[in-house]
């Protein structure tokens, strides 16, 4: 297991159950496209592996990886 976390302005309580979601973004206006965390939750289920948001405030997320999984 691994834990991530930032020490920015976090995520908002309704976001949270979004953050997932491709093309979900709150930074449209600068570019942002939404893709980030659901390519890394995709690449990360491809091997066996998972994450999640344990805290909105500061951000924090615990990647998971299965016993005997290889990269």
């Amino acid at each position: 297991m691994l834990d991530v976390m930032d020490d920015g302005r976090g995520i908002s309580a309704g976001n949270e159950t979004r953050i997932f979601e491709p093309f979900f973004t709150t930074r449209s206006a600068s570019g942002g496209t939404g893709m980030g965390l659901a390519v890394v939750r995709n690449l990360l289920a491809a091997h066996r592996a998972g994450i999640m948001l344990c805290s909105c405030q500061p951000t924090r997320f615990r990647i998971t990886f299965a016993p005997g999984a290889t990269g």
